[in-house]
This record gives structure tokens, C-alpha cells and sequence, in this order.
């Protein structure tokens, strides 16, 4: 599946999980008001454990030296290198499909952004490619705030 495919199948995914479908389809809707409406679903989603990783979950794998796992930065590859979580990958959203060799199949990915919403898409868009992906709400900000590790790629 090439990258406009998925990406299409994504939104119309979620375009129709909000009813929003008939506007969406007679034009009436512009890119902001469908990306506004995948949001609202996307906060809508339970907390039930099957696409969200709570953070302190996170740092207790990352502690435990596990291997059978990666973190999956989604931010910008500028904020990545100004601090980001140890052992984390960067994949810029808009990049993901074209970077799909980086992620490992075989493990399962926990996504993290500073903007849950793109944390999510990402991990939606590896759930449907067949990954085992969650997003972990609060992302590498959280992480911060938590007190929790960061290094920097910045030269100082």
C-alpha cells in the first residue's frame, strides 16, 4: 500500500467514525475541519489499554533494559535532537510510511510526540500496517515533566 493510499484509508477511517462523511464528501468540509474531527475521535477513544501506554509503564520498560521494544519519536527531527528519550528512534510524522525499515515489526512500537494527536495517528497508521503500536499520551513532553532522562544530539 503506497503512502496516499494508507494516508486516504486513515482519514476516511476516521472521517467516518465521526459521521461527518456527507459534508466531507460534497466539499463542504476543508482539510482543517476533517483534521479537527479525526482529533475529536481520536480524543474520544477510551483509555483501555488498547492504543494508549501509560508513561510510567513506559519508563518501567525502558528501565528494565527489555529488548523487545522500541520508542518511536514523531516529532519534528529539530525538537529530536534538542532532547529526546534514550534509545528512542526518530521518525518525523510525515515521514512514516516513507520510513518503515527503521521500525521494527517484530517488536512493539511505543509512539511518542509533543501533540498526542500525531502520536496517535502514527501509531493508528503502524496498527494498520500490522505493528503492534501504541501512542503514549503526554509523549516525550510528559517524559520531561516526569523528571524522566533525556539526551540531547545538539553540539554545545
Amino acid at each position: 500500500m503506497n503512502k496516499k493510499m494508507m494516508m486516504l484509508l486513515l482519514m476516511v477511517t476516521l472521517v467516518l467514525s465521526v459521521g461527518v462523511t456527507p459534508a466531507f464528501a460534497a466539499g463542504n468540509l476543508n482539510d482543517k475541519q476533517v483534521l479537527m474531527a479525526a482529533d475529536k475521535v481520536l480524543k474520544m477513544a477510551p483509555d483501555n489499554g488498547y492504543y494508549r501506554f501509560k508513561l510510567d509503564d513506559l519508563k518501567m520498560k525502558v528501565d528494565s533494559g527489555s529488548m523487545d521494544f522500541v520508542i518511536v519519536d514523531v516529532r519534528p527531527l529539530k525538537a529530536f535532537q534538542a532532547d529526546h528519550i534514550a534509545g528512542s528512534i526518530s521518525v518525523p510524522l510525515p515521514t512514516v510510511a516513507d520510513n518503515l525499515s527503521m521500525i521494527p515489526m517484530d517488536k512493539t512500537v511505543y509512539v511518542v510526540c509533543a501533540v498526542d494527536s500525531n502520536s496517535s495517528y502514527a501509531a493508528f497508521t503502524l496498527r494498520m500496517l500490522g505493528y503492534t503500536a501504541f501512542m503514549v499520551p503526554g509523549g516525550e513532553v510528559a517524559w520531561k515533566q516526569a523528571g524522566y532522562p533525556v539526551v540531547s544530539d545538539m553540539m554545545k
